[in-house]
């Protein structure tokens, strides 16, 4: 595999997928549980990955204000692509160390507040668009 690029996208449910008011897995914040409540009510991310064509090649699901960076391992996993494309929410030493570690070159752009800008192939990072159109066609399903 050439490369993946990876995003993350918030489904907002129903309130009454939380079940009744004595449901502990969504009241007290169960690990288990890919709901969380906030001010805009309840809320489910899911994390994502796809290859060129546009095909997903990796989903996960958690509750809606967790970080992209905390599941950008599992996201690129086993799938060991040559270039790994996202946006500055994966933007992390330890994941950029990671991702050199096994061979993968991130096409990650840095934070605008780093002292020291990386420099990354903007046409690859074009290519982000895939995982972005991906999200679009998976929300227009009815």
């Amino acid at each position: 595999m050439d490369w993946v690029a990876g995003d993350s996208t918030i489904v907002w449910n129903h309130q009454h997928v939380a079940g009744q008011k004595s449901n502990p897995t969504v009241h007290q914040k169960s690990p288990d549980t890919c709901l969380e409540r906030s001010c805009g009510g309840l809320s489910t991310k899911i994390h994502g990955t796809t290859d060129a064509l546009g095909n997903p090649t990796e989903l996960l699901l958690s509750a809606g204000e967790r970080a992209d960076i905390r599941f950008a391992r599992d996201l690129v996993g086993e799938q060991r692509p040559k270039f790994f494309i996202a946006d500055n929410g994966y933007d992390a030493d330890y994941f950029l160390e990671w991702l050199k570690e096994q061979s993968i070159k991130p096409v990650i752009p840095a934070w605008k507040c780093c002292k020291e800008p990386r420099e990354i192939d903007m046409n690859l990072y074009a290519d982000r668009n895939t995982v972005e159109r991906f999200w679009n066609r998976l929300k227009q399903l009815d």
